[in-house]
């Protein structure tokens, strides 16, 4: 009888992939934590978190299993996608304020840091698990 529970036969490029993007969106859910205070709280939807902490601990548990690993990178991909969607809809207004007179550098200038390294986390996060999805988390 082969064992189920699989927690030490990882050495996949995918698993890898899966990993960095977990980190990754772990570090955007923290940075819009604690970025957008004071004059950014009006764009803080705490909603956001939670398809991203269900996603991260709905794909571990999949990932723990041998037969249900394959399907980790998918519903972490999914929650990615989801989480990215709610932070879009959370701060596109504050896009759209920066951006108000058009594009120009210094429309670029003003974009806060907390919201460039967060946008920037949450967007690699969903190519990293979207790359992860298609790769094998465990070895055969």
């Amino acid at each position: 009888m082969k064992k189920q529970f699989n927690l030490t036969c990882y050495k996949t490029t995918g698993f890898y992939f899966f990993v960095v993007s977990v980190v990754m969106l772990i570090a955007a859910m923290i940075l819009y934590k604690t970025q957008f205070v004071g004059t950014l709280a009006e764009y803080h939807n705490p909603m956001v978190y939670v398809p991203g902490i269900v996603g991260i601990v709905a794909s571990l548990a999949l990932l723990a299993f041998k037969p249900t690993a394959r399907y980790a990178g998918l519903v972490l991909w999914a929650c990615s996608l989801v989480t990215f969607l709610m932070f879009v809809l959370a701060i596109y207004m504050y896009f759209t304020g920066v951006f108000y007179s058009g594009i120009s550098s210094e429309a670029f200038k003003l974009i806060d840091k907390g919201v460039l390294s967060s946008t920037i986390l949450f967007l690699l996060s969903l190519i990293l698990s979207n790359v992860a999805m298609w790769l094998k988390q465990v070895k055969e």
